[in-house]
């Protein structure tokens, strides 16, 4: 009994042994699975598109803790094309958080495909999402449903031509801003030299000096400027009363001509004064032009000499000098004034030119405006009218307009095209009328009608024959055509035709009106006619 007893207790020893080892492990799975509880989802809206139509593709992760989580960004869902990333929305259920993100994403060639599995990112663990199928199924089109016509011919297209009249207008307009800036300019200029050239040249070189004196230029040093104003007013004197190219010479050239003048007897300088005017004249050249400082004792006295000089030549210029400089400086007024006249008719003339040109401009676009369009053949327009299609090609494009023309019983539905107006040299309208299956028009009343409907838009003296005529292989219709007079222009004559197409569906009408004996109008109606062409239904 003893020797049971202990085998007994050595075997529930070792088996309780593993049922606590099994509740450990178990329980640490518990707790680890608590802490961090975590799981991603994916989901597709659908697994059949047409290309280029979007794809929802929504990634859910939950969580029952705040993590780190990273949701994939730019195109990885290759061969797919992201084109939208919506914002992360958060919700919570229960204890748990919620994050989803959803992708706009599509397909742009037909076939099967596999969209790859996407990777989350927790905790900077990669999770990854399925795989789907998808497949993408290209639009179908039915070519039976419809009609299919012959592509259209490409449709010559006017160069839009330069705006040469404006270009002129506007650098005509620079040019007279800029005329009138440098004219006043220039007077303002002429202003102060007209003043100075009034005023006999002994005035105006004593005048000058006083101006002269009145500066501050030794004050704020200067000395090249004062000394550049000095020598000119002497030079200028000289220019006007002696030599006429005193202002432009040198010093060496001047005091050359001043002793020539000396020695002729021309004029009897004094050797000591154009002795002491080259000294000044070339300690002014130092000045300026070697940027030597000058000395205060030099300068009142070149000021001195300076105006000494000019009082002492004029006391020995001849009389007839005299005499000539005041004919000169008439002659000189005289001829500012001319100048100024000048002026006047010059800033007038190019005034003028711009009104003429302006005129030009607008009698030329009035002339062309309306026969440009209807001459040029890049500029007409080929167009389809109803259904089945009424093909017709027009100098321009014809406008819908609310109210249709012609008024016929047993229609469902009028669209109405027009170009212009019954009283002028051109007019084109084109009706397409949908038929009522029910109540369809009788073909014999609607020509009637619609020569009814000519008189009540102002015609009189309507005449009227009637044809036939035919529109390719299949399509036929009647023709009424003649000549009529305006109320509102009666001393003008105007031809029409007007074709009437009938097809079980559909009726057609189209009217050309243009003036008599206008031969350009008849070509353009002629070809007009000449383009329709119709479609017929299958």
């Amino acid at each position: 009994m003893t020797a049971i007893n202990k085998i007994q207790i050595k075997t529930f020893s070792k088996a309780q042994r593993l049922c606590l080892l099994f509740l450990c492990l178990f329980t640490t799975f518990l707790l680890s699975s608590k802490v961090f509880a975590q799981e991603v989802k994916a989901s597709i809206d659908t697994t059949d598109i047409r290309y280029g139509e979007e794809i929802k593709y929504t990634i859910s992760v939950s969580l029952d803790s705040i993590q780190s989580v990273v949701f994939p960004e730019g195109q990885t869902f290759s061969p797919f094309e992201t084109i939208n990333t919506y914002p992360i929305d958060t919700l919570t259920k229960q204890r748990l958080f919620e994050l989803r993100r959803t992708y706009g994403i599509t397909h742009f060639d037909s076939g099967a495909y596999t969209l790859p599995k996407q990777f989350v990112l927790i905790n900077d663990k990669p999770i990854g999402t399925p795989s789907f199928d998808v497949r993408v199924h290209k639009v179908e089109v039915d070519t039976l449903a419809q009609p299919m016509y012959s592509i259209k011919p490409f449709l010559p297209v006017k160069n839009a031509p330069l705006p040469w009249m404006k270009i002129i207008l506007w650098v005509l307009g620079i040019a007279l801003l800029i005329f009138l800036t440098w004219y006043l300019l220039a007077r303002k200029k002429d202003k102060k030299s007209i003043l100075k050239k009034s005023l006999p040249p002994l005035e105006e070189a004593i005048q000058s000096f006083r101006e002269l004196d009145g500066t501050d230029y030794l004050k704020q040093n200067n000395s090249k400027e004062y000394y550049s104003k000095l020598t000119n007013i002497v030079k200028r004197y000289l220019d006007r009363e002696v030599t006429e190219d005193a202002l432009e010479s040198t010093t060496d050239e001047l005091l050359l001509r001043l002793n020539a003048f000396r020695d002729s007897g021309h004029i009897p300088f004094d050797r000591a004064i154009l002795r002491d005017l080259k000294e000044v004249l070339e300690r002014a050249d130092l000045i300026k032009f070697a940027k030597m400082r000058h000395e205060q004792q030099y300068v009142e006295k070149d000021r001195i000499f300076m105006e000494t000089m000019v009082l002492e030549t004029n006391k020995i210029l001849p009389e007839e000098q005299e005499e000539e400089t005041k004919e000169a400086i008439l002659a000189k007024q005289k001829e500012e004034e001319k100048r100024k006249r000048k002026r006047k008719i010059w800033a007038t003339s190019l005034a003028g030119v711009i009104i003429l040109l302006a005129s030009a401009y607008g009698i030329y676009q009035y002339t062309t405006t309306s026969s440009s369009t209807e001459f040029d053949d890049s500029s007409w327009v080929e167009s389809a009218y109803g259904y089945p299609p009424l093909i017709i090609k027009t100098p321009e494009v014809l406008v819908r307009t609310d109210a249709y023309v012609f008024q016929v019983p047993g229609t469902k539905e009028v669209s109405t095209f027009t170009s212009g107006k019954i009283d002028l040299p051109l007019y084109i309208m084109v009706e397409s009328l949908t038929k009522n299956p029910e109540n369809p028009p009788p073909i014999e009343n609607i020509l009637d009608q619609s020569i009814d409907q000519l008189e009540r838009m102002g015609a009189k003296n309507l005449l009227v024959k009637m044809d036939g005529f035919q529109v390719g292989e299949q399509a036929q219709g009647v023709k009424a055509h003649g000549r009529f007079s305006l109320e509102s222009d009666a001393n003008t004559a105007r031809n029409y035709e007007l074709y009437l197409i009938d097809q079980p569906s559909a009726l057609y009408q189209v009217l050309v009106v243009y003036k008599e004996n206008d031969e350009e109008m008849e070509t353009i109606k002629n070809r007009i006619i000449e383009s329709i062409e119709f479609k017929v239904s299958n």
